[in-house]
């Protein structure tokens, strides 16, 4: 039987953030499910505004997640990922190394050599290596070594800030408790995941993978509380969002070189899709609504989301809001979205009824998208109508997963 957990994709929008996070905080991308859940639709248009500038990523920063693909799994439904000259990437790494030194300067006593020098750090990126390969169990361990090496007179005497030296050890228990999470050990997870929180309690994830850990051990009040913690915080605990910000104007040409090239991307985006391109899209008030709406899912408000899918596929009925479309394909794709993400949410809020009536549509639109079979199906089992949930999760088994199923990204 499936997981019961829905999933959805992640944008451009989403992922160019997650970089930025992850090339802050270090973390690296262990899903806060066990590595069987099996995934599940929703793509999004990009957001419209002029993305902000760059923050000043942490030592060694992560690699940028592979975009989804629109939902049909063809092009044109979001701006692509930017693509920089051998010039351009030289000068956003040699901004990103003087960052670096700066904010390293700021939390160590000899900045650089200092975190060269820490066994919490070296360990941890062992660590780090050994989960991206699938070896938790490995990962773990290492995440082990990391936090026992902070107790060492030698590491304390490495830093110039006990904020830092808390943060790295919050770190290592977070990423040994998403180990511990995908090798469904849930009580491990939970209580490194409140020992994270013990040295630092200001960033998201610690209580992201809490919850899902008590949600697996069937607290669901636990689970909830921490989901909506959640939603308060940044990724990136206080203190080190205050030092990238100080860094900030070290990398004014990297934000100048992105924000350029997300503009250009933006603007192909808008002539493809609309008949006066950016004009046009300015003007779609199912985009707009789009818009509202996955900011709010983003965030878990899965309640306010949505009135703004609901008001988007209204809009995308209406003959001047079609108008404005290249073809009425686009239109459909537009619309396809909206109701995957409404069901989602549904979905999550526990309205199975209401997820599926979107769903069946859904179907319709894109049979050949297996994700929309396994939630329906997941919203037949829970509502124990078993007959229709063994047809789609059948139905689901014998789709291929095609180029969307590839790229979408599972989230609770």
């Amino acid at each position: 039987m499936p997981s019961r957990s829905f999933s959805r994709a992640s944008s451009t929008v989403l992922a160019l953030s997650l970089a930025i996070a992850s090339a802050a905080t270090q973390i690296p991308a262990i899903s806060a499910e066990p590595s069987s859940k099996p995934k599940t639709p929703a793509t999004k248009p990009a957001a419209s505004p002029s993305p902000k500038p760059a923050a000043s990523p942490a030592p060694s920063a992560a690699k940028a997640p592979t975009p989804g693909k629109a939902a049909s799994g063809e092009e044109g439904h979001e701006p692509g990922r930017p693509q920089f000259t051998a010039e351009e990437r030289e000068k956003m790494t040699k901004e990103m190394e003087t960052a670096q030194i700066s904010l390293m300067n700021t939390y160590y006593v000899k900045g650089m050599d200092s975190l060269k020098a820490s066994k919490v750090e070296s360990y941890y990126r062992d660590g780090a290596v050994l989960a991206k390969k699938g070896d938790y169990k490995g990962a773990s361990a290492m995440m082990t070594k990391s936090i026992e090496a902070a107790a060492t007179p030698e590491e304390k005497a490495l830093y110039k800030s006990q904020e830092m030296a808390n943060y790295k050890i919050s770190r290592s228990y977070v990423t040994r408790a998403t180990c511990h999470l995908q090798l469904k050990d849930y009580k491990a997870a939970e209580a490194d995941a409140t020992m994270a929180l013990k040295y630092c309690k200001d960033y998201s994830l610690p209580y992201i993978v809490r919850s899902t850990a008590n949600e697996k051990l069937g607290d669901a009040k636990k689970a909830a509380s921490d989901r909506a913690e959640a939603t308060n915080l940044d990724i990136v605990p206080v203190f080190l969002q205050k030092g990238i910000e100080a860094t900030r104007g070290m990398m004014k040409g990297t934000a100048a070189i992105i924000n350029q090239k997300m503009a250009k991307a933006q603007a192909e985006y808008a002539d493809k899709v609309f008949k006066d391109g950016k004009k046009g899209m300015d003007a779609s008030k199912s985009r707009a609504a789009l818009k509202g709406a996955f900011e709010n899912l983003e965030n878990g408000k899965y309640k306010e989301a949505i009135p703004g899918f609901s008001q988007a596929i209204k809009a995308l009925d209406e003959p001047g809001e079609k108008a404005l479309f290249k073809d009425g394909h686009s239109v459909e794709r537009y619309k396809l979205m909206a109701l995957e993400n409404r069901a989602f949410c549904n979905l999550n809020l526990k309205q199975y009824l209401q997820a599926i009536p979107d769903l069946t549509l859904a179907i319709k639109m894109a049979p050949n998208s297996k994700q929309n079979y396994i939630n329906r199906g997941k919203a037949y089992d829970l509502l124990g109508r078993k007959k229709e949930a063994e047809a789609d999760f059948a139905k689901a088994k014998d789709l291929p997963a095609n180029d969307v199923d590839a790229a979408r990204g599972s989230f609770k």
